[in-house]
């Protein structure tokens, strides 16, 4: 699912890959600055509030110039200055699926059962 979505998006913007530390962040910055992207989904809020962090450290105004928004609402999100939007989906229900799924494999019952749809939802902040 992740290489069909990275799949996806790399036909419609920019994708960059990140180590989750400062210089790569501030490498980042800098090629969202020269390529003119005007927003970034980063898959965590962990890294949104990085990459938010070496945009504003290059001088760019969030949201004005980018937005941001990142992903799991975790309580970084609402600390962070400017606050970062995040979308929200209910874990508590993939990982009782992911739960199920493991004990069937290990007890050799019936087939993996589709996954269940998630409602996700976009946390509006002041990042977009």
């Amino acid at each position: 699912l992740a290489t069909e979505t990275l799949e996806g998006l790399s036909g419609s913007g920019f994708v960059a890959d990140l180590d989750v530390d400062a210089d790569s962040a501030d490498a980042v910055a800098a090629e969202l600055v020269s390529t003119g992207v005007d927003a970034v989904v980063a898959y965590n809020d962990d890294v949104a509030a990085l990459v938010a962090g070496a945009l504003l450290h290059a001088g760019v105004r969030i949201p004005e110039e980018v937005a941001i928004v990142g992903h799991d609402n975790s309580p970084l999100a609402a600390l962070f200055h400017p606050a970062l939007s995040s979308v929200q989906v209910d874990t508590g229900e993939l990982g009782r699926y992911l739960a199920s799924v493991a004990l069937g494999l290990v007890e050799g019952s019936a087939p993996v059962p589709p996954p269940p749809t998630t409602e996700a939802t976009l946390i509006r902040r002041a990042s977009s």
